[in-house]
């Protein structure tokens, strides 16, 4: 019992340690499912923008259901899109649209020196 309790812990902590490499080692980046309509809109404002994130399909990656549980006690969200900016925690598509309308997004982008289009929401 106590060995498959340390062994989950270990593979609970690896996941976890990998998506905060990810996290930290792109500038944008998203977790996604495949036929998640908010992240369909969420690649589409992206596009818009000229912005190219690093996407992580969570549905089709070998470990993804693992990194959609690290990203749930990293971040306490537990849906997709899972959006961050400059190692920053955005949110879900949203915070991303109420903060595309607000200015922050464009704000975190330029602090993170990501190039942009600027779009009107």
């Amino acid at each position: 019992m106590i060995k498959l309790f340390l062994r989950n812990f270990t593979h609970s902590f690896e996941q976890k340690q990998m998506a905060l490499s990810l996290i930290e080692s792109n500038p944008v980046i998203m977790f996604s499912r495949t036929t998640c309509p908010y992240c369909m809109q969420t690649k589409s404002v992206f596009k818009k923008m000229e912005i190219q994130p690093k996407i992580i399909e969570v549905d089709t990656e070998k470990e993804g259901d693992s990194i959609k549980s690290a990203l749930k006690e990293i971040t306490n969200q537990p849906t997709v899109p899972n959006i961050f900016i400059g190692g920053i925690h955005v949110g879900g598509y949203d915070e991303l649209s109420e903060g595309l309308t607000s200015g922050s997004i464009q704000k975190k982008l330029k602090e993170s020196k990501v190039p942009f289009k600027d779009i009107q929401r």
